[in-house]
């Protein structure tokens, strides 16, 4: 037998034995781009388990940032034990097979550190010290043999499309030239202050720690160019709902699921004990797909506190788009908070219209509680607002027509 019969028989035991049972494995597409277009078992496999590995590691970097003590779910704390096992357990077989499946060190370090304190149950003490794993979004984390890794191409000659500009802020898009895929890139403006790059820096670092359907999803941090990339979408809320008010097809229903997505992203952050701050009808996104069908992000997080950060302005002065009037200082900004410029956004949804009508039906009653002046007499939690639009019944037809 040849070497390259060799080869082939053992890339037939590996693709027919130990990959077999990925068959049927559904990794997204942006997972199975990584590792080739055949759709086989062996790239299925490899994009099932990287994708799992950064779900899990995302959701591992929120329970313990940098340095700090931190409590990892009993649920994901199983989870990785079984992938952990899965993962090595395939690279041993790989291996004895007569080939290698190599893991990136990041990767590798992580699954071999979380063993000494990853527990079955109870949920897993994370250790002090503990560094977050940078994650792989666009090169693959597998390879096989002595092959080095996939390189990008140079980026030099890509063509920017300016999406939008801030005061401190410009966003640009591109097409990934390696995937055919469309992102895009938020860079600072220079000259920028000390503060804004701080705040800069410390979005990217917060919403590289969420991962939720409804929060838009950031890839990479460029410390030269002080930009980062993330996903792209199509149009703003403001936007979107302006271009669709008065499509007889973007009723009542659409515009609550429209709702119901934006709440259920900010429900998220809550959840994580953190405040959006600056929710606004821009920092609300829309990523388009066929047949009208859309999925609410939301953005900009760059005045975004998690309650246990020590970091804030010392001045009283208040920021954000749409501003409680009942907060005083910045400082002292909670989840309630929040649920003030709710109101403004549901009211334009429902309606298409920025001013606030004032009239009988269920959902100027939902956007007025909202907007009470008195925080004590709003919704207390954003649960509370999506169980009142589950209930809310609607006619067929937008409030708009």
């Amino acid at each position: 037998m040849t070497q390259v019969d060799a080869d082939a028989a053992v890339q037939q035991k590996i693709r027919g034995i130990f990959f077999a049972d990925y068959t049927f494995a559904e990794p997204s597409d942006r997972f199975i781009r990584l590792y080739g277009e055949d759709r086989d078992d062996i790239t299925l496999g490899l994009a099932h388990l990287h994708e799992q590995l950064n779900r899990l590691f995302k959701f591992l970097n929120s329970k313990a940032p940098k340095g700090t003590e931190g409590h990892f779910n009993a649920h994901e704390s199983r989870q990785l034990i079984d992938l952990r096992e899965e993962v090595l357990g395939l690279r041993s077989a790989v291996h004895n097979a007569g080939s290698s499946l190599n893991l990136d060190s990041t990767y590798e370090r992580a699954l071999e550190g979380a063993e000494e304190w990853l527990v079955h149950s109870g949920g897993s003490p994370i250790p002090t010290g503990f560094t977050p794993v940078d994650l792989k979004w666009h090169e693959p984390i597998f390879w096989f043999g002595k092959e080095d890794r996939v390189h990008l191409e140079k980026r030099d000659a890509l063509i920017l499309t300016l999406e939008g500009e801030g005061s401190f802020a410009r966003v640009h898009s591109f097409v990934d030239p390696m995937y055919g895929v469309k992102v895009a890139r938020k860079k600072l403006v220079s000259p920028a202050t000390a503060e804004e790059s701080f705040r800069f820096k410390q979005e990217f670092e917060t919403m590289s720690k969420l991962s939720f359907p409804y929060v838009l999803d950031v890839y990479q941090y460029d410390e030269k160019d002080r930009s980062y990339t993330m996903e792209y979408c199509e149009s703003t809320l403001d936007a979107y709902v302006q271009e669709r008010n008065d499509d007889e097809k973007f009723d009542n229903s659409s515009r609550r699921r429209v709702a119901l997505q934006f709440l259920y992203g900010l429900n998220y952050l809550h959840l994580l004990n953190y405040c959006h701050r600056d929710l606004s009808y821009n920092n609300v996104l829309v990523k388009r797909y066929d047949k009208n069908a859309v999925i609410v992000k939301l953005s900009d997080f760059g005045f975004a506190k998690h309650d246990s950060s020590t970091y804030t302005k010392t001045s009283a002065e208040i920021f954000g788009s749409i501003t409680d009037p009942s907060l005083d200082n910045f400082k002292n900004f909670e989840p309630i908070n929040d649920i003030y410029p709710v109101g403004f956004i549901l009211n334009f949804i429902f309606t298409g219209s920025k001013s606030i009508k004032d009239d009988d039906s269920e959902i100027s009653t939902i956007v007025h509680k909202c907007l009470d002046a008195k925080p004590a007499n709003r919704y207390q939690s954003v649960l509370e607002i999506i169980e009142a639009l589950d209930h809310l019944k609607l006619s067929p037809h937008s409030a708009s027509t």
